[in-house]
C-alpha cells in the first residue's frame, strides 16, 4: 500500500527484487491436511479455487507466481465446558512468500506503531479523573475483544492477486483476501482495524471510552457507573458488527 499518512514511513522501500524476476515454487503434494483448511477458506469467498492453471492464470490476468503451503501448529491449556484441563490444537495455514521471492519483491512503506502500556495506563486515569467532577459512583472496567480472522477483512489488490496464489493436490488457488506472511497484510490491517476502532468509540463520549489496539487485539477501557459502562460496551460492540468485522467473544476478557 501507498504511503497514507497514517504510520511513520520509512526512509528507503525499494523492493529488494523485482516482481518480474521471480520463479515459481513447485507444489507441495503433501500438504493433504490442509486441504480441509483451504476448503473452508474457498466456502468463506477469502481464496478462489481453480481446476486448472489456464483458468487460474485467466482470472488474475498474467503469470502466477505460486508458493509452497505450510502449517503452523500451536498446542495450548485450555479448559473445556465442564472445567477439565485439555490441549487444543489450533493450526494456522500460512503461504511461503519468503522462498517464492513474493516477501522480497514487495514494498513496505510504513511501519505500525503500537500504543504503549502508559498510553493504557494514562486513558485509564484520565476517565477516571473526569468521572470524579461528576462526584458519582463509578467504576473503571477493561475490555479486550479481538477480531478474528483479520487480515482476511481486507481485499487483495487485483493486479497483485497473481503473487498470491498456490498449488495443492491437483488444483490452483489464488488469494482475493489478505493473508498472513505477506509484508502489506498488518500495515493494511492496522489502517483498517485503526479506522473502525475511531469509528466505533465515536459512539461513546470521550470521557466515558478509550481504545488502544495492537494490531487485531484492541484494548477498550471504560468508565462510568454500571449501567453506563455496560451500554457504552453494547454500543462500540454493535458498531463494530454494523462495519461487517467479525470478533473473538469467545476470547474477550
Amino acid at each position: 500500500p501507498v504511503p497514507c499518512g497514517i504510520f511513520p514511513v520509512y526512509s528507503e522501500f525499494e523492493a529488494a527484487v523485482h516482481p518480474s524476476n521471480l520463479a515459481t515454487e513447485p507444489a507441495d503434494q503433501d500438504a493433504v491436511p490442509a486441504v480441509a483448511e483451504m476448503e473452508d477458506m474457498v466456502g468463506r469467498d477469502w481464496i478462489k479455487k481453480f481446476d486448472s492453471k489456464h483458468r487460474a492464470k485467466k482470472f488474475v490476468g498474467g503469470r502466477l507466481v505460486t508458493s509452497r503451503l505450510f502449517v503452523i501448529k500451536k498446542v495450548k491449556r485450555a479448559k473445556d465446558k465442564r472445567g477439565r484441563w485439555v490441549e487444543k490444537t489450533k493450526k494456522r495455514l500460512l503461504l511461503d512468500l519468503k522462498a517464492s521471492g513474493v516477501s522480497a519483491a514487495s514494498v513496505k512503506c510504513e511501519r505500525v506503531v503500537l500504543p504503549r502500556v502508559l498510553d493504557v495506563v494514562f486513558d485509564g486515569l484520565e476517565l477516571l479523573k473526569a468521572q470524579r467532577r461528576r462526584r458519582r459512583s463509578t467504576s473503571l472496567r477493561h475490555l479486550v475483544l479481538d477480531f478474528r480472522h483479520c487480515f482476511y477483512h481486507f481485499p487483495v489488490a487485483p493486479k497483485e492477486q497473481r503473487f498470491l496464489a498456490a498449488r495443492l493436490m491437483n488444483n490452483w488457488y489464488v488469494w482475493v483476501r489478505a493473508t498472513q506472511g505477506s509484508r502489506g497484510a498488518p500495515l493494511v490491517s492496522g489502517r483498517g482495524i485503526a479506522q473502525a476502532m475511531r469509528l466505533a468509540l465515536s459512539v461513546a463520549p470521550l470521557d466515558r471510552a478509550r481504545s488502544s489496539t495492537y494490531v487485531d487485539d484492541p484494548l477498550m477501557s471504560f468508565a462510568g457507573s454500571d449501567l453506563e459502562n455496560n451500554r457504552n460496551i453494547a454500543k462500540v460492540v454493535f458498531c463494530l458488527r454494523a462495519l461487517n468485522y467479525d470478533l473473538a467473544y469467545d476470547k474477550a476478557q
